[in-house]
């Protein structure tokens, strides 16, 4: 196979196409980096609000399950915080089948 010496310039199309595509990955990490947080000993919290989003329940009920000891969760500072892992495994606790 010939080698050629062509001069491959910021205005060629491969490398046009190239930057294109960088720039649309770059768009697609902006959008999901806002989402992305790192574990903490292979562990995920969630705020409460978030928790209350994902379960549509109100902040106050989540609250009241707090006071009344039915929810794992930790409190740091005046920061409520809850392990992914153990409200995955308190949802299966609490699942009930259908008839």
């Amino acid at each position: 196979m010939p080698m050629t010496d062509d001069i491959i310039t910021k205005r060629h199309p491969s490398v046009m196409t190239f930057y294109a595509q960088a720039r649309e990955l770059a768009e697609m990490f902006e959008a999901i980096s806002p989402n992305i947080r790192p574990p903490l000993a292979g562990r995920f919290f969630i705020e409460d609000k978030e928790l209350s989003k994902r379960l549509s329940l109100h902040r106050r009920t989540l609250q009241n399950f707090r006071n009344a000891n039915i929810i794992p969760y930790y409190k740091i500072g005046g920061k409520t915080i809850y392990d992914e892992a153990e409200i995955e495994e308190w949802l299966n606790a609490n699942f009930h089948a259908k008839y």
